[in-house]
């Protein structure tokens, strides 16, 4: 079993630890750590410890900082596809307190491209995705689309790992998520999002959060695009629709380390069980358990 891991906002992701984090006074650490991360990075991370060699890496990398990004994935022995953009690396902070709280600064990398140079790198982009993609069976496809890309992007890569009958999951919101849904030919098998994320997408009025009415509304989500929709919602248990039937799954009660990434290794555990069993329930309980198994690790993707 192959799965690529496909995540356009690559991240060199710096985690630090304080005993405790205030606001307007000076802050000092000594206890920091650095990690090639990004949404499908932290999966690909996971992945791999499920079982080696399982996971392949796909990213734009940017050129300036790209060297530091390359050391901490091998590292970690996570095989990165890359493609070069001008720029950096985008970076992001994880702030730790003792007492379990978890703060994230995300710094997104500006670039000044002329239409004719984002389009070159798109079609270089898409193209070697097309040639990676033949020798994997899914694909992992998570994170924001930097604003030099295309506004249909994700569907013509959902469409692309289709066509050649691959399995499809998504982590991604908004008109990206919505873009992929406009046609048959690439909604993804799952849509994994969390609750806020869908509410953005599919419902920004709606004022019952109840499960009941979660459930509802992605079960309704499900007959009408044809596929399964997994919403994650923190401690809460988890709400999802196959073929618009309602699962729940449970989650563990822990002590959180650090909770960034959790939702990467529900991805990683939840396709790697369903991949092997075909087993929707069972996969939401090896998801819940990944990203459990990661809350209490300071490394983001570490089970």
């Amino acid at each position: 079993m192959k799965i690529l891991c496909l995540c356009l906002s690559a991240t060199i992701q710096r985690t630090l630890c304080f005993d405790d984090f205030e606001k307007d006074r000076v802050n000092r650490t000594s206890t920091f750590r650095e990690d090639a991360s990004g949404k499908a990075l932290n999966s690909a991370r996971v992945l791999n410890q499920l079982e080696a060699g399982t996971a392949k890496a796909f990213c734009p990398v940017g050129t300036n900082n790209a060297s530091r990004f390359f050391e901490l994935a091998q590292r970690d022995n996570i095989d990165v596809v890359s493609v070069p953009i001008p720029g950096n690396v985008r970076e992001c902070w994880t702030l730790l307190s003792s007492h379990g709280s978890t703060t994230e600064v995300v710094a997104d990398e500006q670039m000044e491209l002329s239409p004719a140079q984002a389009e070159k790198i798109e079609t270089m982009l898409l193209d070697s995705f097309s040639r990676e993609i033949t020798s994997c069976d899914a694909l992992l496809f998570a994170g924001s689309t930097p604003s030099l890309f295309s506004s249909d992007i994700n569907k013509k890569i959902c469409a692309q790992a289709k066509r050649g009958g691959k399995i499809v999951l998504a982590d991604f919101c908004g008109k990206s998520l919505l873009s992929v849904l406009q046609e048959k030919s690439s909604v993804p098998d799952f849509i994994k999002i969390n609750e806020e994320e869908l509410l953005k997408t599919f419902s920004p009025d709606l004022t019952d959060v109840s499960s009941t009415n979660i459930a509802r509304n992605i079960n309704v989500l499900s007959i009408k695009y044809g596929t399964s929709f997994i919403i994650t919602r923190g401690k809460e248990k988890t709400i999802a629709s196959m073929n618009g039937r309602t699962v729940e799954c449970g989650t563990e009660r822990i002590v959180p380390v650090n909770t960034t990434a959790c939702g990467d290794s529900f991805n990683a555990g939840f396709l790697y069980e369903m991949m092997k069993s075909g087993d929707f329930e069972s996969a939401l309980r090896r998801g819940t358990f990944a990203a459990s198994r990661n809350a209490e690790n300071i490394v983001p993707g570490r089970i």
